[in-house]
């Protein structure tokens, strides 16, 4: 069978036509990249540190708008409120210097 008859049966058998079925396969069979390297050229800043949270861009209350000390405030009542493990890695990865790396402390 060549990869053509393999490509319409596969495309058959997910419901899906041709371009669907090859654009769904690109996508699993695609290589995988970690956000837990250095993006180039910005001193060691993980990928991972530069992603948003797009929940936190509709909130009426910006960053921009808190005083330093409500800020703070903010940040400490945010980092209590989560469990040990994950306020440790927020602490170790984005607060302390020099930032732990996901592979440290996994290590752990």
């Amino acid at each position: 069978m060549d990869q053509a008859a393999v490509d319409r049966k596969l495309a058959e058998a997910l419901g899906l036509d041709l371009r669907e079925a090859a654009s769904l396969l690109e996508q699993v069979t695609g290589a995988d990249s970690s956000l837990n390297v250095p993006v180039q050229g910005s001193d060691g800043i993980d990928r991972l540190a530069l992603l948003e949270d797009p929940a936190s861009l509709h909130e009426p209350e910006t960053l921009e708008n808190l005083e330093a000390a409500g800020l703070r405030k903010a940040l400490a009542t945010a980092l209590q409120a989560l469990p040990d493990r994950e306020r440790d890695i927020i602490i170790a990865t984005q607060i302390a210097e020099p930032p732990a790396t996901l592979e440290a402390l996994g290590a752990r």
